[in-house]
């Protein structure tokens, strides 16, 4: 049996961010412990000073460009069975 690896660090926004203008701030926020965190950011954000971590509204607060998106992990399982 022969077995692949890959490291995708960035697939959640990728997948997310298809629909979406590359050129803009981009993050991809989820609910933990009651809080909208930051879960993922693109190039564009990371230079505006957004880092993974923070909350949603510190991040709005630092770009106000940013789009926002919720996290949607069944929408990545699906993209990672296609690309299977």
């Amino acid at each position: 049996m022969l077995w692949l690896a890959l490291h995708l660090p960035h697939f959640p926004l990728q997948s997310a961010a298809r629909a979406i203008c590359a050129d803009a701030p981009l993050c991809l926020h989820e609910t933990r412990r009651g809080r909208e965190i930051i879960v993922a950011i693109n190039r564009k954000a990371r230079r505006a000073g957004i880092e993974r971590g923070m909350t949603l509204p510190a991040a709005q607060s630092l770009c106000a460009e940013l789009t926002a998106l919720p996290r949607n992990r069944q929408q990545e399982s699906a993209a990672l069975k296609q690309l299977a």
